[in-house]
């Protein structure tokens, strides 16, 4: 519990790609060897496109390819990065992604850990960064414990009895809000809401986060952090 309280030094955003996820390094995923090759030593994969003038089907091809590949099934921790320059920065694509990482559920049984959004500050800032509903992602993997993501959507009702943290990076609006605060995540130890500003999306309330506030919604909760935000008083 002591190292996942240290969860919140990983959610930095700034010019940089993170180089760890829940304490493991991250390896840029290059689908012609060596591929998959230091899954089972428990690395986290990141697929990324650095070209601005590539686009989310180069994109999505890579994740049709990280799925085929031998060492899949021993993949644990999955980083989802920019697709594309143009079509990240204008908030095209975000839910095919999704859709793509969701068609890994067969092929990535042991995944424990998946960050959406490894998108830094020059490749597109966080108001920007447009995705769908995320919340999906946690029910498709069983044996999924962490999940992080950076950027907007509004997330629907869900649920998981194996979530230990759950980190949301964005402007977080108030349909968000309501569905982590009413969620059935019985193993929670640690969440982050990075809340924002309602210029931007994050007009959640403190109504809204009555359920977490009170104490009662998550019973192994021991880390709240309740970030970037204009409701601080």
């Amino acid at each position: 519990s002591r190292a996942r309280s240290r969860l919140e030094k990983e959610s930095s955003w700034g010019y940089e790609n993170a180089k760890r996820f829940v304490f493991r390094g991250i390896v840029d995923y290059r689908p012609v060897k060596p591929g998959l090759s230091q899954a089972a030593k428990g690395k986290a994969y990141r697929v990324r496109l650095s070209d601005w003038d590539a686009g989310s089907e180069e994109y999505l091809k890579l994740l049709a390819q990280l799925g085929e590949d031998p060492n899949a099934d021993k993949l644990q921790a999955l980083v989802l990065g920019a697709w594309g320059g143009e079509e990240t920065a204008t908030g095209e694509g975000g839910p095919e992604v999704i859709d793509a990482v969701l068609k890994l559920e067969d092929a990535c049984p042991n995944l424990e850990a998946i960050f959406l959004g490894d998108i830094t500050q020059e490749e597109c800032e966080v108001s920007w960064i447009q995705h769908g509903d995320w919340a999906p992602l946690i029910a498709a993997f069983p044996k999924l414990q962490h999940f992080r993501v950076r950027g907007n959507s509004d997330a629907s009702a869900f649920h998981s009895d194996t979530l230990r943290s759950l980190c949301v990076q964005s402007m977080t609006s108030a349909a968000t809000a309501r569905a982590i605060a009413t969620a059935n995540l019985p193993e929670l130890e640690h969440l982050e809401l990075w809340l924002g500003t309602d210029d931007y999306g994050g007009d959640a309330t403190v109504a809204d986060l009555m359920p977490i506030l009170s104490g009662k919604q998550f019973p192994k909760l021991r880390y709240l952090g309740l970030r970037n935000a204009q409701l601080a008083n």
